[in-house]
């Protein structure tokens, strides 16, 4: 009963304010939706509209709604249809999924997350291509994921030290179709952004002095001189009896 939740959510939201537009994601494959595969299926988490066939979504403003389904690549997880007729399987899969709503309902699909990590080890650049050119052809919108470079699922489109960006994925998203926002700022200026300077590296402390010389050891004192000896005792007695 997705759906019902979603409708309740969906129009009360739009009774506070018409303007809004309500996206709606769909399902994994438990509890999953009327008509999927369950776990065979390979579903992403959100990424399972099978139940729109049965259970649309009906809001009071059907104009307001809009599909909002997750997708991702062999680099998140290798799901069984990545290793059978990749990468030219893979519309039929996208199809089957969640491609289908707008031809079956009329409304439209955003992509609420896709991305990966890009890499050409697990096919994650090949599944990349396919799903940019998927995009074009059906010219479908879509939120890609993730900007910051600490998600262990996808990495980012900015590098690990989050200044630098991964040109390898801002050259695939540049192929994609987009909606200028600069005419939807108030006045039309861009917001410029300032980032603080990288912090400056610690200095180098200074080299360690040598360690000071060890004290001198004390010299102990030359021992006292023997006195002379004592001339023999003839000697002094002669010596008493000089005349002067």
């Amino acid at each position: 009963d997705w759906n019902k939740a979603a409708e309740r959510i969906g129009n009360h939201v739009l009774e506070k304010c018409t303007r809004w537009l309500i996206f709606v994601e769909g399902v994994s494959a438990e509890p999953g939706a009327p008509g999927d595969k369950g776990n065979n299926g390979g579903y992403w988490w959100g990424g399972n509209l099978v139940g729109v066939h049965r259970a649309p979504v009906q809001l009071n403003n059907p104009k307001r709604l809009v599909y909002s389904p997750h997708t991702y690549g062999p680099g998140t997880y290798p799901q069984a249809y990545f290793r059978n007729g990749f990468p030219q399987g893979l519309p039929n899969v996208w199809n089957e999924h969640w491609a289908f709503v707008t031809e079956a309902t009329g409304a439209p699909i955003v992509i609420g997350e896709w991305g990966g990590k890009n890499d050409d080890w697990s096919g994650d650049h090949t599944w990349h291509i396919a799903m940019v050119n998927f995009l074009k052809a059906k010219k479908m919108g879509s939120f890609y994921y993730c900007l910051n470079p600490n998600s262990e699922d996808t990495n980012g489109i900015l590098l690990a030290d989050w200044r630098s960006i991964d040109m390898n994925k801002m050259n695939l998203l540049r192929q994609l179709p987009y909606t200028p926002v600069l005419p939807l700022l108030p006045g039309g200026k861009p917001i410029v952004v300032k980032m603080p300077p990288p912090p400056s590296p610690p200095p180098h402390p200074p080299p360690h002095p040598p360690p000071p010389p060890p004290p001198p050891v004390p010299m102990p004192p030359p021992p006292p001189l023997p006195p002379p000896p004592k001339p023999p005792t003839a000697l002094r007695k002669a010596a008493k009896n000089v005349p002067p």
